[in-house]
């Protein structure tokens, strides 16, 4: 049967899930060995630019398997956190805003190779990070991290292969996130200083749907890098 995604029965359940949770606690545990123990408390304001890259993009219809692979853009975001880590503690906390955009353009069925696709995924999300932070020499401080978060993902499907000529729809959905990171921060003065960030970005699948369409779900997970400022008082 070719892929449809335009509804002609009810739709199933939801299927959702993440399989990233083990991998960052790992990254926090490993963060944590040597990690400095400020002697007072200590807060920071941080703002980064992140370039992203959407990875293993599906797309799943629920009431029958059928998959569309999705070929998303490379985009730019940006992040902004305050973070406080209290007197003696190993691991500081983190209260992150994030968000990144990216453009559909293209989508490829096994069966029937690429066809045409326009859309826009945006994703925003509010984390809760741990971060264990190890100073070095050379005024390097190395960090690793994880975090929790709530993510909303709109995206706004104006068309997909020959099936439409019209404005499909946009479709929201509130979902769990989660995150793991490593970095450096190179010190410019006392209180502000570079830094650089590698991370992983997961969201459990959202589940879209309108009078038009079945029921269905995409991944949405990317690496990225960042770059940004960090005032710490």
């Amino acid at each position: 049967m070719p892929f449809q995604l335009f509804r002609f029965r009810r739709p199933e359940l939801r299927h959702c899930g993440s399989d990233m949770a083990f991998g960052s606690l790992l990254i926090l545990t490993a963060s944590a060995f040597g990690a400095d123990r400020p002697t007072e408390d200590t807060w920071s304001v941080r703002t980064m630019g992140i370039w992203s890259e959407p990875y293993e993009n599906d797309l799943r219809i629920l009431t029958n398997g059928d998959e569309l692979e999705l070929g998303f853009d490379d985009s730019f975001g940006f992040s902004a956190a305050i973070g406080w880590q209290p007197k003696g503690f190993a691991f500081g906390f983190e209260l992150e805003y994030r968000s990144t955009e990216h453009e559909l353009v293209s989508g490829n069925l096994p069966e029937l190779g690429a066809i045409t696709a326009d859309a826009t995924r945006t994703v925003e999300t509010i984390f809760l990070n741990a971060v264990a932070r190890q100073q070095l020499g050379l005024d390097i401080t190395i960090y690793g991290g994880v975090g929790l978060g709530y993510s909303s993902i709109d995206f706004d499907l104006r068309s997909l292969g020959g099936d439409t000529d019209f404005d499909v729809g946009q479709f929201s959905e509130d979902t769990i996130a989660f995150q793991g990171f490593v970095g450096f921060e190179k010190a410019i003065t006392n209180d502000l200083g570079f830094v650089t960030q590698l991370g992983w970005f997961q969201s459990d699948e959202p589940r879209f749907e309108n009078e038009l369409t079945q029921p269905f779900t995409m991944d949405v997970k990317s690496p990225s890098l960042s770059v940004g400022l960090r005032y710490e008082f």
